[in-house]
């Protein structure tokens, strides 16, 4: 008896106070040795579950890379297309796909937006070759050909004209056009006519001086008002000739803005201003 009551002595000591804090100190360290004594199958399951996930892993990153292939083939043959017609006859768009050393969660590869801007001149990240203009340019080249699948409501786009007039700026006004018929509002700065006739709303951003202060101010021009706008934009607002070449270029305008698009969309326009 005295030496049982010795050994619950020194259990208590140690794994105590209590009897229950025993009990409970003896349940954890079976747990654990069972644990133990089959610490070799679970090894060999979890490796098992490894590979079967590795598995999938690599079928679902090989798949990825798949479809980004193809989309990059019918991406860059779309955009291909077009730049011809906004003032970019020697530019090329095509994309790079860089393998790398590891898989990550977004795939095998990276994606990278090449473009050659000229001819004779190699393919450059889009990013570094670009200027503002060509950059706008092309930007509205990715959204004209992605529209059905873009969701952004409100796209602006700066300095589009640079570098280009006449029939080409007819052509970006038109593909601005097309932009904003897929449910979106198109912001677009510009100093040239060909593409502010295109625009829902025309707004005129002139500066000048109040109380001493140098001002900016906005004005929504319709009608004659607009008329005189587009023609002081071609070079006199009162040259009888560039009154009636803005003429002509609204109802141009007007008349392909009311001809349905190709696809039914809710209505918006793009809405550029000079």
């Amino acid at each position: 008896m005295e030496q049982r009551r010795d050994l619950l002595f020194r259990l208590q000591q140690k794994h105590g106070p209590t009897i229950p804090d025993v009990l409970a100190a003896r349940d954890t360290a079976a747990r654990e040795l069972e644990l133990l004594d089959t610490a070799d199958l679970d090894l060999r399951n979890i490796a098992s579950d490894r590979l079967k996930a590795f598995e999938e892993f690599t079928r679902a990153t090989a798949a990825l890379t798949a479809k980004r292939m193809a989309g990059a083939k019918k991406l860059a043959r779309a955009i291909n297309k077009m730049l011809p017609a906004l003032g970019m006859p020697g530019g090329k768009f095509s994309v790079t796909h860089s393998p790398l050393p590891t898989p990550h969660g977004f795939g095998a590869e990276t994606v990278v937006f090449d473009v050659k801007l000229n001819e004779g001149m190699e393919s450059r990240p889009l990013a570094r070759v670009a200027s503002g203009g060509e950059l706008s340019r092309l930007m509205l080249a990715l959204k004209v050909v992605l529209a059905s699948h873009d969701v952004v409501p409100t796209l602006v786009f700066d300095e589009v004209d640079q570098g280009i007039g006449g029939e080409v700026g007819v052509r970006v006004g038109e593909a601005l056009m097309d932009v904003s018929r897929e449910g979106r509002q198109a912001l677009v700065i510009t100093h040239l006519p060909q593409i502010a006739v295109y625009a829902d709303q025309h707004l005129v951003v002139a500066k000048g001086k109040k109380g001493g202060l140098a001002t900016s101010d906005v004005e929504v021009v319709e009608g004659e008002w607009r008329v005189k706008e587009i023609a002081r934009m071609l070079g006199d607002a009162d040259m009888a000739t560039a009154r009636r070449h803005a003429v002509e270029l609204l109802k141009t305008a007007s008349a392909q803005s009311a001809s349905p698009p190709e696809v039914p969309s809710p209505p918006a326009r793009a809405r550029p201003s000079p």
